[in-house]
């Protein structure tokens, strides 16, 4: 719709087209280029062709978030300290989360999902306000060459009551094996 990115180009890798499609985005919107489709790329780009967050979500409609809840989880950072990942290389990934409101959160569950496939789930303790801590530390093993969509979400199933879930999902490329755009044979 937004014509970023051509047909031929959209085969399901993160690789630099789609990174550069993003900066192009983020700049028509006024964001930070960075090329990666954080929060505030996707809710943009949500709220410009009008789709909701996820499967019949939106700002106004969604029970599970409100302006009168006191509860803000966020994702505060993620490590994946390897300096290059190759094929079978165990590639640890630690997730931080803060409460960024001003009431204790509730337990919730957080996801890691490698190019849409469920990889890991954990659940969280409450976090209090303005706590911040590890909420998953996990190891994904690149089994195949390719640019791999990873995919966090806090509170993946959508038990909390909180004032922002457009904070709660982050994605991030990983490249496995040095792969070079001009490696992908489009058909």
């Amino acid at each position: 719709k937004l014509n970023l990115l051509d047909k031929q180009y959209q085969t399901g890798f993160y690789g630099k087209i789609t990174s550069d499609a993003v900066k192009k985005f983020q700049e028509k919107v006024n964001l930070s280029q960075t090329g990666i489709l954080n929060i505030e790329t996707r809710t943009a780009l949500c709220e410009l062709v009008g789709m909701p967050l996820a499967d019949g979500e939106s700002k106004s409609d969604n029970p599970k978030q409100t302006a009168s809840s006191k509860v803000d989880i966020a994702i505060s950072g993620v490590s994946i300290p390897v300096e290059k990942i190759e094929v079978d290389t165990k590639v640890p990934i630690i997730v931080r989360a803060k409460n960024i409101g001003s009431e204790k959160s509730t337990k919730f569950k957080s996801a890691i999902y490698m190019d849409d496939k469920l990889d890991a789930t954990v659940e969280t303790y409450e976090l209090n306000p303005e706590q911040e801590t590890i909420v998953m530390a996990h190891t994904w093993t690149c089994k195949q060459k390719g640019i791999y969509a990873l995919k966090i979400f806090l509170d993946h199933d959508n038990q909390l009551i909180e004032q922002n879930k457009f904070n709660n999902v982050l994605v991030v490329p990983i490249n496995c094996g040095n792969v070079k755009q001009e490696d992908f044979k489009y058909s």
